[in-house]
């Protein structure tokens, strides 16, 4: 019976999860809704369940709110849950203040082949160049290339 109970008990949490991932998903995806997240008990609900897009999605609320360690902070949370876009994000916070981070975080993404990819590459080409690294900027180029951004890659 304990374990029938406990199977229940796991099982309503998924339940929970899926639909306050689902909902938060739903709200941030309309209009300019993204810009608040954070303050979606959805989101919120469903980040503190282990959703990585809920998280990422609380992120961006805050980043729009002016709160920046906040908004770093969630990103850093869905990295840990292999969100491609947390990936992208950390590497744009990380451009101004370290550099060594924000390459970790664009070879992250670029290597996803998720959605978007191609700007990370992009980035990395642009970063490489200004380091004085021609071979990995050529490199990162090449594979911005390849993705589907092609030809804007060398504008």
């Amino acid at each position: 019976m304990k374990y029938i109970n406990l199977f229940f008990m796991v099982f309503s949490l998924e339940v929970i999860a899926e639909s306050s991932e689902e909902r938060c998903l739903n709200f941030v995806g309309v209009g300019n809704n993204f810009q608040i997240a954070h303050e979606n008990s959805d989101c919120v609900s469903a980040a503190k369940l282990g959703s990585g897009s809920a998280m990422y999605s609380i992120g961006l609320g805050y980043g729009f709110a002016g709160k920046h360690n906040l908004e770093k902070a969630y990103y850093i949370l869905a990295a840990a849950e292999e969100v491609p876009a947390a990936y992208l994000a950390l590497g744009n916070i990380y451009r101004e203040s370290d550099m060594d981070q924000a390459i970790a975080w664009y070879v992250r993404f670029a290597n996803t082949k998720s959605e978007g990819y191609g700007y990370g590459a992009y980035m990395l080409s642009g970063i490489y160049q200004k380091l004085e690294q021609p071979e990995k900027a050529s490199y990162w180029l090449s594979v911005c290339i390849e993705s589907s951004m092609g030809a804007d890659c060398v504008k």
